[in-house]
């Protein structure tokens, strides 16, 4: 065997080896960004009893969701809906802490406000700071007693989960012999 042809030969065992680790350290590098199941997200379903996954065919309300690594699922019989297709995932939420702060603030500005007016109409006034603050603090109790009922009546979407925007590239590795002996290969990228 010649010089040529067995530099020949080690230059292609050489080519096709460091292609098959550029190709798997390319995979390993683009498989990152796919959507996979997270255990934030999972955390951040948590006890819900519904939630709004979004795919490119629409929206699909799920109720008591399942998270795998095949995508997420109903716990009662129903189709997976794989992690390539979820979009995005929320989560109902409520305004009970919203409805409290706004309604003690507002009963309790109302009710030290009303305090005052009460203890102004008298003949003699004696207004005293002990007399608002009681007035504000019983006005921001019955405010937020009140703001939780209104703000556990009020719902919203909360999203939990948005797929990235980016898509990772498929990595191709195509093989082909040649007419005059040996092989051709090529690696390319597509998004």
């Amino acid at each position: 065997m010649s010089v040529t042809a067995s530099l020949r030969r080690f230059l292609e065992r050489t080519t096709f080896l460091f292609m098959g680790l550029l190709l798997l350290g390319t995979g390993w590098l683009f498989g990152a960004g796919q959507a996979r199941p997270d255990a934030a997200i999972a955390a951040a379903i948590g006890r819900a009893k519904q939630v709004r996954i979004v795919t490119p065919s629409g929206r699909t309300v799920i109720p008591r969701p399942i998270i795998g690594s095949d995508g997420v699922k109903p716990q009662s019989a129903g189709s997976v809906i794989p992690w390539t297709q979820v979009r995005s995932i929320q989560v109902r939420k409520r305004g009970t802490l919203t409805g409290l702060w706004v309604g003690a603030g507002l009963f309790g500005g109302l009710g030290g406000a009303g305090a005052a007016a009460m203890e102004g109409a008298k003949d003699e006034p004696h207004l005293t700071v002990g007399k608002v603050t009681v007035g504000a603090l019983i006005g921001g109790a019955l405010g937020a007693v009140l703001g939780i009922a209104v703000g556990s009546m009020i719902t919203r979407w909360k999203t939990v989960y948005e797929m990235p925007e980016t898509t990772s590239p498929v990595v191709r590795l195509s093989l082909a012999p040649c007419r005059q002996g040996g092989a051709s290969m090529s690696l390319s990228l597509a998004s």
